[in-house]
């Protein structure tokens, strides 16, 4: 065995003289997959016993997916965090905040308004519930704060004038000092008084 130029040792195999032959037709390519059967599709009469029609995958369904409404509406979502905050510092220190809840009532309700105006010029169509939402829990704070501001002016009043109910309610303070709930229940109970 002679060694070739490389020095492998190995033979290479001969080149073909010429074109390629002719053998006949030549194959045809595949035939591309048939198209997904449709809803209630049958198997043809003709398919192999055990056969199953192939699973498709779930179609998407058309949930309302949320479409861009314009640009934001800040001032309605200002509005109502405003007045969201008036009417919780109100509730939580049981009226005694009426000027802080008074302070954040007017401008909650005056941001809401813009926010309402900006949804029927037609700039936005967003966040037009919680502007409606900031203007009622508005107008809901500022009654409130109305009414806690007379309650104390009331019991401010009958402190001040009646002996019997400044001393009812100081006895009262010394006893219970730590009890928040106490001193409520001794103004409900000097203002039943004053009002019987």
């Amino acid at each position: 065995m002679a060694a070739d130029s490389h020095g492998s040792g190995g033979f290479l195999p001969p080149e073909p003289s010429g074109p390629e032959p002719d053998l006949g037709r030549r194959p045809e390519p595949p035939a591309a997959p048939p198209p997904p059967p449709a809803r209630g599709y049958e198997p043809p009469a003709h398919a192999q016993p055990g056969w199953q029609q192939p699973q498709q995958p779930p179609q998407p369904q058309a949930w309302n997916t949320p479409n861009p409404a314009g640009p934001d509406n800040g001032p309605a979502v200002l509005g109502f965090s405003l007045s969201l905050s008036s009417l919780g510092l109100l509730l939580i220190s049981a009226g005694l905040s009426t000027l802080l809840s008074v302070g954040l009532a007017i401008p909650g309700m005056l941001q809401s308004r813009k926010g309402t105006q900006r949804v029927q010029a037609g700039v936005t169509s967003r966040n037009a519930g919680l502007a409606n939402a900031g203007w009622i829990l508005g107008i809901i704070a500022l009654v409130l704060s109305a009414l806690a501001t007379i309650f104390w002016i009331v019991i401010a009043i009958v402190v001040a004038t009646d002996d019997e109910a400044r001393r009812e309610f100081e006895d009262e303070l010394d006893r219970q000092r730590n009890s928040s709930m106490s001193v409520l229940l001794v103004v409900a109970r000097l203002v039943g008084s004053a009002l019987l």
